[in-house]
């Protein structure tokens, strides 16, 4: 809102609903930039989050008809039990509350 980032035509949650593969799903920030989505899932958890974790959510949007994903990352609290993050962008709670 303050153009800090004149490329963000909107942003929000987004959810889905596939009555046809009887498929759903919410995801927790999505910012759209013309006609492609960086999305991104947010889980409070004390545990680190796993690769295979954020690979299952990867692979949800990956069933999403209709939508160009361009990014996708994750925001836990707890960090992450993996360094190399296979294109997705990975902020733990130092990034997030402390800006580290």
């Amino acid at each position: 809102m303050l153009g800090l980032y004149p490329d963000i035509d909107d942003f929000g949650s987004y959810w889905y609903d596939d009555p046809v593969t009887k498929t759903n799903g919410e995801f927790d920030c999505v910012i759209r930039r013309g006609e492609l989505y960086d999305f991104y899932e947010c889980k409070y958890f004390e545990r680190p989050m796993t690769h295979e974790e954020c690979r299952q959510e990867k692979e949800q949007l990956d069933s999403i008809k209709g939508i160009t994903v361009s990014g996708v990352g994750f925001v836990c609290t707890g960090g992450f039990d993996f360094e190399v993050a296979d294109k997705f962008t990975l902020i733990d709670g130092k990034v997030f509350y402390f800006n580290e």
